[in-house]
């Protein structure tokens, strides 16, 4: 990935980081949640 690309991916998603940054950031949410929902059960 060049610095275009991370920088029109930041822009497409409204944040001033990087989109790659953006989905780890959401996986390792979605993962919290996920256990929060098993430690439910």
């Amino acid at each position: 990935m060049n610095f275009t690309d991370a920088e029109d991916a930041a822009l497409s998603y409204n944040a001033p980081v990087p989109n790659y940054a953006r989905i780890d950031f959401d996986k390792k949410v979605f993962r919290l949640k996920r256990r929060q929902e098993r430690d439910d059960e």
